[in-house]
């Protein structure tokens, strides 16, 4: 385990007493988190997910490791332009996409993930981690948002319309 704030390539000793406390913290942590946490291979394969995926999809770990992220997107996964994310992430070294996933029972819920590398001690990718707060229900209401901000323009137009007609 290498903090992010240490090189590529630089080394860090741990002993395993202290390997195991950081790991369970970091695991008490990602699973207790409210957001989804999903960690793939480089080739997009999941191998993690936390609890709120679980909730969020309706897809277990058990249903959900060993596939390819893939499949529970319907095979498309967003790209910045023509580049893909790991990309964008080897480029920026953290990439902001919004992704819709299958859930369980087929409707699909809307993440704004944040997916960063964690890269091996020779610097490549070993794993992409997705963390995505849910925008499903602010999806579902942006239309009425629109036509209500639409409604209250016009209205503002007309009054100021009248008042223009009365004043002259």
């Amino acid at each position: 385990m290498q903090p992010a704030n240490i090189e590529p390539g630089t080394e860090q000793d741990f002993s395993p007493e202290q390997t195991a406390q950081a790991l369970l913290n970091l695991r008490c942590a990602v699973d207790h988190c409210h957001d989804a946490v999903l960690i793939t291979d480089p080739d997009g394969r999941i191998e993690f997910v936390n609890l709120a995926f679980e909730s969020l999809t309706g897809l277990s770990a058990q249903d959900s490791i060993g596939k390819n992220i893939s499949s529970i997107t319907d095979g498309t996964l967003p790209h910045n332009g023509e580049k893909s994310i790991s990309d964008t992430v080897l480029e920026r070294g953290i990439c902001y996409e919004t992704i819709e996933l299958r859930r369980r029972q087929g409707s699909t819920i809307v993440l704004d993930c944040a997916i960063v590398a964690v890269r091996d001690r020779d610097g490549l990718i070993a794993n992409l981690v997705y963390a995505g707060k849910d925008l499903t229900e602010e999806r579902a209401l942006q239309p009425e948002l629109t036509q209500a901000r639409n409604l209250q323009t016009a209205r503002l137009g007309r009054a100021a319309q009248r008042m223009t007609s009365t004043i002259c």
